[in-house]
């Protein structure tokens, strides 16, 4: 079933900060110069479609990685492109109106450091990232980034709330 959005907000995603597109329509055309937002405003309107799936958010992070097993870019680091990287901030927001309704979507939290265990890292990482770091692991824990937050959304009035944890 389509999502037919009438207008969209975006506070911030990617390289957007304060975005308005008003009345869209079934059929919309995107024009724009190399890297000036087509593809994110297309990932945002995305995002509305599950706000709360987790699932959904990560799949849209791996949308733009086409040689993942080559390039060892890790769900982390999709994940955290998600977010303006010109602000401290860790935020992304939006509001829509489909299908008549307000739908308001965020996503905040913050960057951390967290130890975990070497084999658990590893399990984690692609081929190619793990055969280049696992001959330099000799400590019982190892300091990696990790991301703390909260998906929080409101659809024509109903609330919710999914606490989110990434490394």
């Amino acid at each position: 079933m389509a999502i037919h959005i009438e207008s969209m907000e975006i506070g911030h995603f990617r390289g957007i900060h304060n975005l308005s597109i008003d009345k869209l329509n079934h059929i919309n055309i995107i024009a724009g110069d190399n890297n000036s937002g087509k593809t994110s405003v297309l990932e945002a309107m995305l995002l509305l479609r599950n706000p709360n799936d987790f699932t959904n958010i990560l799949r849209i992070a791996r949308m733009r990685d086409t040689n993942i097993f080559l390039s060892g870019t890790s769900v982390y680091e999709s994940f955290i492109n998600l977010f303006p990287q010109d602000t401290p901030k860790m935020e992304v927001t939006m509001h829509a109106i489909c299908k008549g309704k307000s739908v308001t979507y965020s996503l905040l939290g913050e960057q951390k450091k967290i130890m975990m265990d070497p084999e658990d890292v590893l399990k984690k990482l692609y081929p190619a990232k793990r055969n280049r770091i696992m001959h330099n692991i000799d400590t019982e824990l190892i300091e990696v980034d990790a991301f703390s937050g909260e998906i929080i959304s409101e659809i024509a009035g109903h609330r919710d709330k999914v606490n989110v944890e990434i490394d």
